[in-house]
């Protein structure tokens, strides 16, 4: 984070949904990994509007990870 005003950045945020996206292939080793980096990206895009930013990764991970587990 930038040491001016606690604020995530792009590339920050980028990074942490990466490991979002890690994170869920490595719990849910029986989804393929495109599967998951796909529906970490359409998670995403859903917040793509959102004006506060610095949630938007564990969001995302919820988000994912409850359709994951759905899907069961």
């Amino acid at each position: 984070m930038r040491s001016d005003d606690c604020r995530m950045t792009p590339e920050e945020e980028e990074r942490a949904v990466d490991a979002v996206a890690e994170r869920l292939s490595k719990r849910f080793p029986q989804v393929s990994p495109q599967t998951i980096t796909d529906e970490v990206k359409q998670a995403h895009t859903a917040f793509a509007a959102s004006r506060i930013r610095d949630f938007v990764p564990l969001f995302v991970e919820r988000n994912v990870r409850e359709r994951l587990q759905t899907a069961d």
